[in-house]
């Protein structure tokens, strides 16, 4: 049984959400502790959010930040990628971005070819680009372009699912189910700004972690069911 299956019987009704004064700590938490020497964090360029997201799938944030600035220095749009997709491989293979790296060249094709070499913000035409998925497509809309959406990925789902007791099944992240659950603990899509995705982020990577979560730390714990049941564990 999961930790979050011990008390995922919670009454829909009385499941927690993240309302404007916890947002407000959260925010305030992030500012304190989050991770803002991330250089993709001070940028809302589109083209340069595409090409963080595509550094950063399945490569850690930090080794991502190592090979960034010279990217964006020596490729400022996807026509310089066109033109010398072999440097583009070689400054990423410490990355370990081989396959991703030929996909990255085709959306660069795509973004060339079918969109005046930028990048779109119609969502359909995002998702259409070779290699971006349904989280890099929200990142985009949503880093990029400001437009509130949920980043649905495994570490929002974890929090989620902590925070309101529900079981969430991280395979099935694209579907709608999963959406409206992890909504359930985050309050309205219309209010998913950048600095709440950055913040939410943050607190699942470096608080709400897998293993041993840092609990006394968190600036939700007031209200979270899994902080809850781990007191009443340690009470009993």
């Amino acid at each position: 049984m999961t930790d979050v299956a011990q008390y995922a019987a919670v009454e829909m009704s009385k499941r927690p959400q993240i309302d404007d004064d916890l947002w407000a700590k959260v925010l305030a938490w992030y500012t304190a502790a989050g991770r803002h020497f991330l250089p993709w964090r001070h940028d809302r360029n589109p083209w340069r959010i595409f090409l963080a997201e595509s550094l950063l799938r399945r490569t850690r944030a930090a080794s991502a930040a190592e090979v960034y600035a010279r990217l964006v220095a020596d490729f400022r749009g996807p026509e310089d990628v066109i033109r010398n997709p072999e440097r583009y491989a070689a400054e990423t293979k410490s990355l370990g971005l081989a396959g991703r790296s030929s996909l990255f060249v085709k959306a660069c094709v795509v973004l060339f070819d079918r969109f005046d070499a930028t990048v779109p913000k119609n969502e359909d035409e995002l998702i259409s680009l070779p290699g971006l998925g349904h989280y890099g497509r929200d990142a985009i809309l949503n880093f990029g372009f400001g437009v509130p959406r949920y980043l649905i990925d495994a570490n929002t789902i974890r929090l989620a699912s902590r925070f309101t007791g529900q079981e969430i099944d991280q395979t099935r992240h694209r579907t709608k189910e999963v959406r409206a659950a992890v909504g359930l603990a985050l309050g309205p899509e219309t209010t998913m700004t950048p600095d709440r995705n950055f913040a939410l982020l943050d607190l699942a990577a470096l608080n709400c972690c897998p293993r041993n979560p840092r609990c006394d730390a968190c600036p939700l714990n007031s209200s979270c069911l899994y902080y809850e049941t781990r007191l009443q564990r340690c009470a009993g």
